[in-house]
């Protein structure tokens, strides 16, 4: 199953680098957010961001309750001629967190580190490399 999902990764990454290499996309941001509350104080708050400009981009997700709750993640995406990068998060607001890096060079192979982090402070950490 892992060498699956790490298939794909590679395959977008390759997608990645060859749009990378056809040309830079128009800068282009926006953000929007909401807020609910209810008759007894009970609500929730929303948001997303999006920023993309050539060689870069950015979005990120939140979301949190009146009762604290609530958690956000994230992507942001770097590129130029044969290289990748991406970095992908999630956090809860209780003190846990996934994060995924991954580094490509075209011809070098990719990286990509996996740590996580529990509300007691623990934190793993994985790397994983493949050749082109």
């Amino acid at each position: 199953m892992k060498t699956i999902a790490f298939t794909i990764a590679a395959a977008a990454t390759a997608i990645g680098l060859m749009a990378a290499t056809a040309g830079g996309a128009e800068a282009r941001s926006f953000s929007r957010g909401t807020s609910v509350q209810g008759p007894h104080g009970h609500g929730y708050e929303r948001g997303f961001s999006y920023n993309r400009s050539p060689g870069h981009m950015d979005k990120r997700r939140y979301v949190e309750t009146s009762s604290g709750r609530g958690g956000s993640r994230g992507v942001e995406r770097n590129w130029s001629a044969g290289h990748y990068d991406a970095e992908r998060g999630w956090e809860n607001n209780r003190g846990g967190s996934r994060t995924v890096n991954t580094s490509c060079d075209r011809g070098a192979g990719c990286d990509r580190d996996i740590t996580r982090t529990w509300a007691n402070g623990e934190t793993r950490t994985r790397d994983v490399w493949r050749d082109d």
